[in-house]
């Protein structure tokens, strides 16, 4: 950084990049560091940078539409960290993805099975005491592992999430009841033998209520 000591000559301002400001009662100049927006598009040397601002701006855009696609089940679990959680679990499904570098795509990690297990582990809710359901879609099966106390059944949605189309991510739904306590749910065939060609990843709510329909509490699992 260099203070003015003397008149700055029109030269300064062509040629080279300046930034002039004060500091306290005296202007200070800087040369500009880094590099522009012409040369992060454009120059060689930042095609690493170009692919990963590419790519993070991809799995950005699809968890947007991920959590679109799990409304209205996502509000009720109150968890304000979920967008930012889930942007690191995409992340790690699209490093998954055996494109080239910058091209790789979540879609094209979730095709790998080792994805599913990325998605098992992820925990939709803040509550680390509170574990109360696991989803394993290649046994199409819930594990039930602390249903809410108040709760006497649980209203189930297999929501099946198909590839993007016209801007959002576009899904079935299934629903079916089941009584508690119970601590392994079987999907009926009819649930998950349904539009199941083309389904890009399987998100199951569990509503937990009473016999008044009131419900206690949602959760939120995939696999």
């Amino acid at each position: 950084m260099a203070k003015k000591s003397k008149p700055i000559s029109p030269a300064a301002f062509f040629g080279e990049e300046f930034s002039f400001y004060m500091l306290g009662k005296k202007l200070v100049r800087r040369r500009k560091a880094g590099f522009t927006t012409k040369a992060l598009k454009t120059d060689e040397k930042y095609a690493e940078c170009r692919n990963n601002s590419d790519e993070f701006s991809h799995v950005s855009t699809f968890g947007k539409k991920l959590r679109a696609a799990l409304e209205p089940f996502l509000q009720r679990t109150s968890d304000r960290t979920v967008c930012y959680r889930l942007t690191g679990l995409l992340q790690k499904v699209k490093k998954l993805d055996t494109a080239p570098k910058g091209k790789r795509t979540v879609a094209g990690g979730l095709s790998k099975a080792e994805s599913r297990t990325l998605l098992y582990a992820f925990k939709w809710w803040r509550d680390d005491d509170w574990t109360p359901c696991r989803y394993r879609s290649d046994l199409h099966q819930l594990e039930l592992r602390g249903a809410h106390p108040k709760s006497t059944c649980a209203q189930i949605t297999l929501r099946k999430i198909f590839p993007e189309y016209d801007g959002s991510l576009p899904f079935t739904d299934s629903n079916f009841m089941v009584k508690l306590p119970c601590d392994t749910v079987d999907f009926p065939d009819e649930v998950w033998r349904s539009d199941d060609d083309g389904v890009l990843l399987e998100a199951v709510a569990v509503q937990f209520a009473d016999d008044e329909g009131l419900v206690w509490k949602t959760s939120i699992a995939t696999g």
